[in-house]
């Protein structure tokens, strides 16, 4: 990949994680997003640890699938929009945001290695 994508790639989870400062669980979301951010930068320079990239990797995996249940309720319950409004009206909808937060983290390190 060019390194102007990958400059962009990290820009884009280093504002992630600047958007996480009022979320109730920022102290998860902004780590997260903050290591994906820098781990995607520094791949420009340096070829990666793999132990390191397959463990972070294998936490995001495991956070994933104890997110699967509440994906499951929120197909059941009709798929309420998880974008119609910034603030969460339900859990359900916050815990759509998660996964699909996991899974952007996960997709974005599966690049990586």
């Amino acid at each position: 990949m060019s390194k102007v994508f990958t400059y962009f790639i990290s820009f884009v989870f280093l504002l992630f994680a600047a958007l996480q400062y009022n979320d109730p669980d920022w102290y998860l979301w902004i780590p997260v997003y903050l290591i994906i951010s820098v781990l995607v930068f520094l791949s420009i320079k340096q070829k990666l640890p793999k132990l390191l990239l397959n463990s972070i990797l294998l936490l995001l995996i495991v956070w994933f699938l104890f997110l699967i249940p509440d994906l499951i309720h929120w197909l059941q319950g009709g798929m309420p929009n998880i974008a119609g409004t910034m603030k969460a009206s339900n859990p359900e909808i916050e815990l759509m945001r998660e996964f699909l937060g996991i899974l952007i983290c996960i997709g974005a390190l599966v690049w990586l290695v």
